[in-house]
């Protein structure tokens, strides 16, 4: 079953907990808050989502880790100052095993920025 949910976005980031396959359907300031409304299905495993809002003029390259980009998802107006809002997608990390050592197995996590999943791999 697909229903819309009201979900308030944190300022100026955060992460918001959301349904694997949510899609954002509007943001908007309500009662002075950042909320966006959203389509789910809400049995779906839960996944999180960090949002960052930036101001107009601010350099957008120093703010997300190496590996991570920005999603655009809307811009939106508080008094005099202007924000737009971005979903910060984090390269994932794959599990590798290390054979061959003295130690026996190892496993290590390793960034991967060319993969576009948003989940850990294990």
């Amino acid at each position: 079953m697909t229903v819309i949910y009201k979900y308030e976005v944190p300022f100026p980031e955060g992460v918001v907990k959301l349904p694997r396959e949510a899609r954002i359907l509007s943001v908007q300031v309500q009662q002075g808050r950042l909320c966006m409304w959203v389509e789910v299905q809400p049995e779906a495993p839960l996944v999180d989502h960090y949002f960052m809002s930036v101001g107009t003029g601010v350099a957008l390259e120093p703010l997300v880790q190496s590996g991570a980009r920005l999603k655009y998802i809307t811009t939106w107006q508080a008094g005099p100052f202007v924000w737009h809002l971005h979903e910060v997608i984090f390269a994932p990390m794959h599990r590798y095993v290390h054979k061959g050592s003295e130690s026996g197995e190892r496993t290590y996590d390793k960034f991967c920025p060319a993969c576009a999943v948003r989940e850990v791999k294990s």
